[in-house]
């Protein structure tokens, strides 16, 4: 197998909610694509497969790291799903139609939530989004009829009209019993009739539950969601895959991070004997920078490492980066005055932060990674 090459460059595009136009969602080096369209941006993509072809990783790419620390990455999966593919015709497509989202969840920002977009200028002085709400208009330029794959992301596109008109469009227009349908949702909704409609009947369906936690830490961690409430929804799902049966993959995903890493196992453990159907999977959470468990000092991994698994353990030690963690705590502090929230459903994270001081001023820390976020320059 390759340990460049990716599928997606060559027959993919990730159409983000304000238009831009990338290799795919967790492409990093954003700059160059900015303002073209979907032709253009798979022309300037040419550079990436160039390197790709030649054995090099491109800067903006995540899954070296998550490969570097044992990880499984997605361009693995594409790799294994696709094979190696020459440039041609779009197979695969990523859509994020809106960021409209009944979420505000700590990892994210206002490129994904508009429930974000205040409380960044209290945060931070500025925004990601340099506007409230963005809505794409490049899923009405695909031709879902040569499609083998669409993979469906938010917002939380579950609630979005135009993701449920989208996919009225592809019960007109596609051979929906071909289609690999992939969908993330935050677990708190459930499908409408088109929506629906697609699921039951597509070739193969995998749907994502965005949950971080168990319990009381999930609602902290993406606030807005009613732990009861998503108990309804994985109902409505292990059903769904009772129905279906064969081609289909529900899982749990969870992005793992400072909040919540040793404390995954309750949630892995409710799964288990709840959901047994259901996978759990768990992505490291890479940006911002200062959630990733790269980026936390020594004595605190030492403290957490008997509460994480193998896998967890490679990347935390695989790749010793900076201690983030005053830039942390004063995001963490910051934003529990804007929201008014108390933190005490991670005891051991608590103590450890109420142990911990700092001095240092993060403000200008914060406004250097929105820029290189939004490909304002190059670096950090």
């Amino acid at each position: 197998m390759s340990k460049t090459y990716c599928p997606y460059p060559f027959i993919g595009a990730s159409l983000q909610s304000d238009n831009l136009v990338l290799p795919c969602g967790q492409y990093m080096d954003v700059a160059q694509f900015k303002g073209k369209s979907i032709t253009e941006a798979r022309k300037q993509m040419q550079c990436i497969r160039t390197k790709m072809l030649n054995g090099e990783h491109d800067a903006g790419c995540q899954c070296p790291a998550e490969e570097a620390a044992g990880l499984s990455s997605m361009r693995q999966g594409a790799l294994q799903q696709f094979g190696v593919q020459p440039f041609g015709p779009l197979k695969t497509v990523e859509i994020f139609f809106d960021n409209v989202c009944n979420l505000k969840c700590r990892m994210c920002s206002s490129t994904h939530s508009h429930l974000w977009y205040e409380e960044e200028k209290e945060l931070y002085g500025t925004t990601y989004n340099s506007t409230k709400y963005t809505k794409s208009s490049l899923p009405n330029e695909i031709n879902v009829a040569q499609l083998e794959e669409i993979k469906v992301y938010g917002g939380e596109p579950l609630q979005s009209l135009e993701a449920e008109a989208f996919f009225k469009r592809l019960l007109d227009e596609a051979l929906v019993e071909n289609l690999t349908i992939e969908m993330s949702t935050n677990a708190t909704k459930i499908p409408m009739p088109y929506t629906l409609e697609v699921f039951k009947r597509c070739k193969n369906l995998k749907i994502n539950l965005s949950i971080d936690a168990y319990g009381k830490l999930n609602e902290f961690i993406r606030k807005g969601c009613n732990w009861n409430e998503i108990i309804t929804v994985m109902d409505f799902f292990h059903k769904l895959y009772n129905e279906r049966d064969s081609n289909t993959v529900i899982q749990v995903h969870s992005a793992l991070g400072v909040y919540n890493a040793n404390m995954i196992n309750d949630l892995e453990s409710f799964v288990k004997e709840n959901y047994p159907r259901f996978n759990t999977t768990q992505q490291m959470i890479q940006y911002p920078v200062y959630l990733n468990l790269q980026n936390m000092p020594q004595d605190y991994k030492e403290l957490i490492e008997p509460y994480v698994n193998e896998e967890t353990k490679k990347f935390m030690y695989g790749n010793i980066l900076n201690n983030y963690f005053d830039h942390f705590v004063n995001f963490h502090n910051k934003l529990n005055n804007i929201r008014k929230e108390n933190f005490l459903y991670n005891p051991l994270l608590e103590d450890y932060i109420n142990k911990h001081k700092t001095t240092i001023d993060s403000n200008d820390f914060f406004i250097e990674q929105i820029k290189f976020l939004k490909g304002e320059k190059n670096e950090i």
